[in-house]
């Protein structure tokens, strides 16, 4: 009985030193997989309580620690949509800057950075051809003289914006008062030649140049026949024009 107690006690011996040798090996494995700590003990107590083998806790540490990884790299990807998106670039663009992704914070700095000098370019190129449609704005409503160093000073498209605006309500500003002082030319010539009663409405009718032409030419018409008939009376010149 005494050599049977001493066996059973070695082996109880041999098998808690075992399973102290396994639990080093699980603990070990699992620092080097450096998952964080509070996984670490879960597995641990597993272990502990449980009796679950090394094997299959293993097993358990390398996949959580592949989820925990898909998720980073998910979060990643998508704080680097989320950014690019911010930043304002192009469709096209944010297409390439994703297809360059890479997991990690530094790499996805980078590609941030990227994005925002190709914003920076494109913002050039887009604020050059503003300009030149500012430009070519300016010369067709007469008032490119008044704006040349405004334009040539932008640097934003919130700066082009405005301008236009600018230049459009300018623009308006000289149609108007060109028109009025078309208008008032005409009734003055009228006057001179007595039908201004024959075009007193038509003038104030006149809105655009459309108009005013259309104006002035029944004008030349109309003050041809009556300098016609002024000159076979008084010998005046036929020589008229608006």
């Amino acid at each position: 009985l005494r050599l049977k107690a001493r066996a059973d006690k070695l082996v109880k011996i041999r098998e808690r030193e075992n399973i102290g040798q396994r639990r080093g090996r699980l603990s070990k494995f699992l620092t080097g997989l450096k998952i964080n700590t509070a996984n670490k003990d879960k597995l641990l107590e597993r272990f502990d309580e449980y009796g679950e083998s090394v094997k299959v806790l293993s097993q358990n540490a390398v996949s959580l620690l592949k989820k925990k990884k898909s998720e980073a790299v998910s979060k990643d990807r998508e704080f680097l949509k989320k950014s690019i998106s911010r930043i304002g670039i192009s469709s096209t663009l944010q297409a390439k800057i994703m297809s360059k992704f890479k997991p990690g914070k530094g790499a996805v700095q980078k590609l941030i950075e990227e994005a925002r000098r190709l914003k920076k370019v494109s913002e050039k190129r887009t604020i050059s051809v503003r300009k030149g449609e500012l430009s070519q704005l300016a010369k067709k409503l007469e008032v490119a003289a008044n704006f040349s160093k405004r334009i040539t000073a932008v640097d934003t498209i919130e700066k082009a914006d405005a301008l236009k605006e600018t230049i459009e309500k300018a623009g308006e500003k000289k149609r108007v008062s060109t028109i009025t002082d078309e208008k008032d030319r005409l009734i003055n010539i009228t006057k001179e030649i007595g039908i201004y009663g024959t075009f007193s409405g038509k003038i104030k009718a006149i809105k655009n140049k459309t108009d005013l032409n259309v104006v002035k030419l029944d004008i030349v018409e109309t003050g041809k026949n009556a300098l016609k008939k002024l000159s076979n009376q008084n010998n005046v010149s036929l020589n008229f024009s608006i």
